[in-house]
């Protein structure tokens, strides 16, 4: 029986703008989690933050504000990224990101 172990599937400090982290071939990535931090005193506005595949963006984190106080957010749940794909992240302010799950190794 395969042992699943959960892994960092992407990780970044202050991020800020379009990026996605490309799941290699030959893996199938299922994400589990994943969270958000804006720390209070960033420079700008409210911003949105979006995540989710090159196909669809399925986790939106609303008009977070970092002048009004620290904003948290959190998802869990079962998203399959297929290799070729990616996970993608679009934020307009400096934004902690942790996304974790599963690594699926095809036969």
């Amino acid at each position: 029986m395969a042992r699943l172990y959960s892994s960092a599937l992407y990780v970044a400090e202050n991020l800020m703008g379009d990026l996605s982290e490309p799941v290699p071939a030959g893996e199938v990535w299922v994400v589990r989690d994943v969270t958000l931090l804006q720390f209070a005193g960033s420079a700008g506005a409210a911003s949105n933050v979006y995540v989710g595949d090159a196909l669809t963006l399925w986790f939106i984190a609303a008009h977070l504000d970092p002048t009004v106080a620290d904003a948290y957010y959190h998802w869990e749940g079962r998203q399959v990224i297929a290799p070729g794909s990616a996970i993608r992240v679009l934020t307009g302010e400096s934004t902690q990101v942790r996304i974790s799950g599963y690594i699926l190794t095809l036969p």
